[in-house]
């Protein structure tokens, strides 16, 4: 019921799908705090280490999507002074982690403005509360309506009506 827009070459987006980028955006940072604290974790467990045992840290590769294990505390070659050790390369692994996490962040920001202002733009205000509810507060159906005083048939009969008053930028 949603109109379809069409980006120059890109795939056709749905009002739903240019709304849904946000939380998408949100659960991408969620994913990679997840990551980091796990990591972390890991990393400061791993006490014994330094008596020569050998631990496998388990990562997945952003690309492929394939998980892998690699040593944990191991010594390195290379670096100047031979105290290189994996150690330091779990924390530069951590730090470049932090750096994804960090864009992932700022990704989540300007995809709520976008989402933002095209609610905003829309003319029924009962309409903008239940797109802002659902798609910038991220909260359940039956929350909204509890909230908005309706049953779940009218608040998803509205959510149709208002997905056709959502104008995509297309930038």
């Amino acid at each position: 019921m949603s109109r379809e827009i069409l980006h120059g070459d890109a795939k056709r987006m749905t009002s739903k799908e240019f709304l849904e980028q946000y939380r998408d955006s949100v659960y991408e940072v969620r994913r990679i705090t997840g990551e980091i604290n796990e990591l972390r974790e890991r990393a400061l467990s791993f006490g014994s280490a330094w008596r020569g045992e050998t631990y496998l840290l388990e990562v997945k590769d952003k690309e492929t999507g394939a998980k892998r294990k690699v040593p944990a505390f191991e010594p390195m070659s290379g670096g100047g002074n031979g105290r290189n050790t994996s150690m330091e390369a779990v924390d530069a692994y951590i730090d470049k982690e932090f750096d994804r996490l960090r864009k992932a962040k700022v990704n989540a920001l300007v995809n709520r403005r976008v989402v933002v202002d095209a609610i905003e733009a829309v003319d029924d205000a009962r309409y903008r509360e239940l797109l802002s509810h659902r798609y910038v507060g991220l909260y359940t159906w039956e929350w909204i309506a509890e909230t908005m005083h309706a049953d779940r048939a009218t608040i998803w009969r509205w959510h149709g009506a208002a997905l056709l008053k959502i104008w995509i930028p297309l930038s």
